[in-house]
């Protein structure tokens, strides 16, 4: 009874409060603020996935005003000592605050579904469609709004009990409020950059991974169990305190005892909570876990190992049934008892067999070597696909390309190596070779698979690579297309002809100057926001816009040459063949009216695969090749790709160019 009179006490102080009800105010006020400049941008950006990761922002600005707030009312009830005055002042106090811990925790509920409502509004009138989207979007407003205000709310009440009147409280509350604040991440970022999702130092913070981003084309929002437990953990690590200080209000000798216990028993559950976030904490959004794969690769470029594909594969047959997948290959015409396969590295394999007969191997990075007696015509590959920041996997949601080994491929490379810029490392996709058939059996729901469907759970056909997509998205029929786009994009109906048109225009212009990987525009295609997801075969095509702006925008569409040249002509082994993609894709921007000029100058030392192509007399000869004609250009290109083998330095090229050809 008595706290029921204490809810509707602090509940009237609560609405009475300039402070709170002021702080209140301010967070309606930046959210509002926020999708209204995101709304009349001038850019159009639609980043609307990751319009809500700015709670971040709100919450860190917020949160200090309910902190002092809190620190006022309970140092100030703690202030005569009355508590101590009564034999009951352990349950007064306790009552009391819990009172008021639940009155913040309604108001921070109802601020969180307000909030939700104007995001979700936002999306209904911009065309994202009703989608579980929505489901997703209330989850991680509760995660990154509420569970942290709760918090905060909690960490000042602890201040307030230990510091009472003291001017250093203040201080405290600062430090706490910026450790784990929304924007530590941004803050702190020399020591939260360097945490990994498996470090124990992650549960230090209860904010986002990366304030800049919510949410994964296909994978979905930021979400997780993990932030739960991680919340569950925070709450009682400050309830351990909490019951640790009320220690000197309790009189009763039976009650410090019941307390005594609770604290032993606390943390045997805050370490069993802790251990569980931090085993399931997704790794996707982290910066550590990026900059681990970074170096892994970086490491595994400075050394090489000896590869063998001397075989054929003729058939594959995939069961995936969850994260594990067996893959069954049919081969012919093998002939090395240590053949090479392409797999991504993190994938734990678990056997590899030929008719049940167990094979060893050696593992390198991506590429497993068998160790045979003799050729053989079958293998079995089982393992388990494990979610790494670039590839991954969350909440059983994949994004499986086919340029990437998620099943064994005939390949001799690592996915990724040193970038040209010595930095950061480049994706070395999978080239798309003949078609094989392929067979891919799983109970799961599939939202694409380029391959027909057979019967329940079986997809079947002839093709160059499996793309396999399990996770959140849309579909749109238009013509004879069948397009398959993230939830987080507004409707495509009316864009996506303009972008078809244009690519179907971008193929017709490419088979002018040299031969195309396709000879039409796939009727399966994958949009994503994701730059690496670019791929043509000739079942389905799947491009990585690499842009925040509309699909038919000018912006997005002066992208697609530079992207598209490099694999829509079929690839040659040239070290002047990116430096001829680039004179390509300067003559393809003036054929579709999108940029007149490309910048050599600053370009061509990026994209220089070769020493013997002396960067300055290169950029002299593109720029030359910029000032001709656009038949003129046409031609030499026809004429360099098709002899590019025979040139071996600029002063050939450059010949060429003059119109000294054979």
């Amino acid at each position: 009874m008595r706290w029921k009179w204490l809810f509707h006490f602090y509940s009237k102080q609560f609405i009475k409060s300039k402070l709170y009800m002021g702080a209140s105010l301010a967070l309606i006020i930046l959210v509002i603020s926020r999708i209204m400049l995101h709304k009349f941008d001038q850019f159009h950006i639609q980043n609307f996935g990751d319009l809500p990761s700015e709670i971040s922002g709100v919450v860190q600005i917020v949160s200090i005003f309910y902190m002092i707030y809190a620190y006022q009312v309970v140092s100030n009830e703690l202030q005569y000592g009355i508590q101590t005055f009564f034999t009951d002042g352990h349950r007064i106090m306790v009552e009391k605050i819990s009172a008021m811990w639940a009155v913040h925790s309604l108001f921070q509920l109802a601020l969180a579904i307000i909030t939700y409502g104007f995001y979700s509004f936002y999306f209904l009138i911009n065309r994202l469609g009703v989608t579980f989207l929505y489901a997703e979007l209330f989850r991680f407003i509760m995660t990154f709004l509420w569970e942290p205000m709760i918090l905060y709310f909690f960490m000042a009440i602890l201040v307030a009990i230990i510091c009472g009147k003291r001017k250093i409280s203040f201080f405290f509350i600062a430090v706490g409020w910026i450790v784990t604040g929304g924007m530590n991440t941004e803050f702190l970022g020399a020591i939260f950059n360097n945490i990994s999702a498996r470090d124990w130092k992650i549960l230090l913070s209860f904010s986002m991974s990366n304030i800049y981003s919510a949410y994964e084309s296909f994978i979905g929002y930021d979400i997780s169990l993990a932030y739960e437990l991680r919340f569950l953990f925070w709450l009682l690590l400050l309830g351990e305190f909490f019951f640790l200080l009320s220690l000197r209000w309790a009189q009763d000798f039976a009650l410090r005892k019941r307390i005594r216990n609770l604290l032993l028993v606390l943390p045997i559950v805050l370490l069993i909570v802790g251990k569980m976030a931090i085993l399931w904490m997704p790794n996707m959004w982290n910066n550590a876990d990026y900059d681990q794969e970074v170096k892994y690769y970086q490491k595994l470029s400075h050394s090489k190992s000896q590869t063998n594909e001397a075989y054929d594969i003729q058939q594959y047959v995939m069961h995936l049934e969850g994260d594990q997948l067996q893959v069954t290959m049919s081969l012919k015409n093998m002939k090395t008892v240590r053949p090479t396969f392409q797999l991504y590295h993190p994938y734990a394999i678990q056997s590899i067999t030929n008719h049940h007969r167990a094979i060893s191997y050696d593992r390198y990075g991506d590429l497993i070597t068998l160790h045979l007696k003799k050729p053989v015509d079958q293998l079995q590959f089982t393992y388990t696909l494990r979610s790494t920041n670039f590839y991954p996997i969350l909440r059983s949601r994949k994004l499986l390309l086919g340029n990437m080994a998620w099943y064994p491929k005939k390949n001799s490379d690592q996915m990724y190596r040193v970038g040209k810029d010595g930095i950061g490392v480049d994706f070395l996709p999978d080239d798309p070779t003949k078609a094989v058939k392929m067979t891919v059996q799983t109970k799961d729901k599939l939202l694409f698979i380029n391959l027909p469907k057979k019967s329940d759970g079986v997809y079947e056909g002839k093709a160059q690579a499996v793309t396999l997509i399990m996770g959140q998205g849309k579909t749109l029929e238009t013509g004879d297309y069948h397009i398959t786009y993230p939830s987080d994009w507004p409707d495509l109906t009316e864009s996506a002809p303009t972008f078809l048109a244009f690519q179907e225009k971008l193929l017709a212009y490419a088979q002018e100057i040299g031969p195309t990987v396709v000879s039409r525009v796939p009727s399966k295609i994958v949009l994503a926001q994701n730059a690496i997801a670019r791929m043509v075969c000739k079942d389905h095509f799947v491009y990585g816009t690499g842009s925040l702006y509309p699909l038919a925008s000018k912006d997005t569409l002066e992208g697609i040459p530079t992207e598209m040249m490099s694999i829509i002509i079929a690839p040659k082994k040239s070290p002047f063949y990116t430096a001829w993609c680039l004179a390509a894709t300067s003559w393809m921007n003036r054929k579709l009216h999108v940029l007149d000029q490309i910048h050599f100058d600053s370009d061509l030392p990026f994209y220089s695969d070769s020493d013997d192509a002396p960067v300055k007399e290169g950029t002299k000869v593109l720029e030359e090749f910029q000032g001709k004609s656009l038949k003129e250009q046409q031609e030499f290109l026809k004429y360099w790709y098709a002899h590019m083998e025979e040139a071996t330095t600029w002063k050939k090229i450059h010949s060429w160019l003059k119109g000294n050809r054979k």
